[in-house]
């Protein structure tokens, strides 16, 4: 019994902090917490993008390399961003797994976000997660 009323309590620990979560308006808190500074080298398609790392946030990549982000077929708000997208321009890519089938695609990062920045690189003008 005593089992019991103490899972009971951890249950009922666990659904508050939830709530407080949301509650709080913590907006990241179904997104992916990881993120990549780029600069837009070319638009491949109206859902991938080929991108020069402007920051190291990761161990994979460093300042300079030139990869392919991805978004899936069934993310419209990103595709609309990038059809408005230019080259050149700073953009912030938030990543689920950039080691996504890492023998096969050692450049690939699948991304579900991007932030795009102003012309200097320093304020979010569109934010999208």
């Amino acid at each position: 019994m005593k089992k019991i009323i103490i899972i009971f309590i951890i249950l009922s620990l666990v659904i508050f902090a939830g709530c407080q979560k949301q509650k709080d308006g913590n907006i990241d808190a179904d997104f992916s917490p990881e993120s990549i500074k780029t600069k837009v080298v070319e638009i491949l398609s109206e859902k991938s993008l080929s991108v020069e790392i402007v920051e190291k946030k990761t161990d994979k990549f460093k300042v300079g390399d030139i990869v392919k982000a991805e978004f899936t077929d069934s993310n419209k708000r990103a595709m609309e961003i990038i059809e408005g997208l230019n080259t050149g321009g700073i953009i912030q890519l938030h990543y689920v797994d950039i080691d996504n089938n890492y023998e096969k695609n050692l450049d690939l990062i699948k991304c579900d976000g991007l932030d795009v920045y102003d012309v200097d690189g320093n304020e979010i003008v569109i934010f999208y997660r």
